[in-house]
């Protein structure tokens, strides 16, 4: 049986060293995945809130009457959000057009956002 005499190969040392730096990587990378998954249901939120601001103004053009404040609640991912849109109507004293705004407000994370949408209602 011949003795290995060549000792070239990883000490225990080299090995931890090489897991810690393997670590502080995976980290780094871990961390750059969370930011994108929080933007990415950030702007699924949003975008949401922008279809259900289109929503109400449609129902604003086709029925000003049926034009109210209210909640939505929709389903995302494995979370519900809330969502509450308030609609105020400006009458100008100039012409017959109604100008319509439509808010629509949701929280995320502690923070409040929200999305504004205006219409023109009415006319000659």
């Amino acid at each position: 049986m011949e003795i290995l005499k060549n000792n070239k190969g990883f000490t225990l040392i080299e090995s931890l060293v090489a897991l810690v730096i393997l670590a502080i990587v995976l980290l780094g990378l871990l961390t750059g995945l969370m930011v994108a998954i929080d933007m990415n249901t950030r702007n699924i939120l949003r975008d949401e809130a922008v279809k259900i601001a289109d929503k109400y103004a449609e129902i604003c053009k086709n029925d000003i009457t049926k034009c109210t404040s209210s909640t939505e609640e929709r389903q995302f991912r494995n979370f519900k959000e809330q969502y509450n849109i308030d609609i105020t109507i400006d009458i100008p004293t100039v012409t017959n057009v109604k100008i319509v705004t439509i808010n629509v407000t949701w929280q995320y994370r502690g923070k409040n956002y929200s999305h504004t949408t205006k219409t023109a209602v009415g006319g000659t």
